[in-house]
């Protein structure tokens, strides 16, 4: 209850630290590069590392296409779709107008704090995967958990009587 507390008390400051955050990773997530060569997150005592340096000292005139050779890309449809469905889905389940722009809004945050973030516990690279689905994913997950928040508040809020709340 004392976490709580300190949080409802401080509410603005972490408001504001967390705009500060989105904004320096917005600044670091395009310093990310995105690496197409899979062989980089193997082991290195790992056979098929092994196998690779093998080859390429054996062949050193023979490019190796180590790089994967299908678009890891998402069709912009697939995530014009998804973002429509989520929109959807959040007004469909809100009590207000408001409702969904404040949760979109928070989980644009946080998928801008994640992918800064990748600069600086990634070394700044990233997978191709990883680049092309981490936010479509973090996206679909954050609707999923916020939409279960929000239904359990305001059943708390119902049960003591304060349906007025939410």
């Amino acid at each position: 209850m004392r976490l709580a507390s300190w949080i409802v008390d401080r509410r603005k400051q972490l408001f504001w630290g967390t705009v500060a955050a989105a904004l320096l990773c917005l600044c670091l997530m395009l310093k990310v590069t995105v690496s197409m060569d899979m062989s980089e997150y193997l082991p290195s005592d790992s056979q098929m590392k092994q196998g690779i340096a093998i080859l390429c000292e054996e062949w050193s005139d023979l490019p190796i296409g180590l790089e994967s050779s299908i678009s890891t890309d998402l069709p912009v449809w697939i995530v014009a779709i998804a973002v429509v469905l989520v929109v959807v889905i959040l007004v469909l389940t809100s009590n207000s107008l408001i409702e969904p722009f404040l949760y979109l809004g928070a989980i644009g945050m946080a998928i801008l704090i994640n992918s800064g973030s990748n600069y600086i516990t990634q070394n700044g690279r990233i997978s191709d995967v990883t680049a092309s689905i981490a936010a479509l994913l973090q996206l679909v997950l954050s609707l999923d958990y916020s939409v279960m928040l929000a239904n359990r508040f305001r059943q708390e809020c119902s049960s003591i009587g304060d349906g007025d709340i939410a």
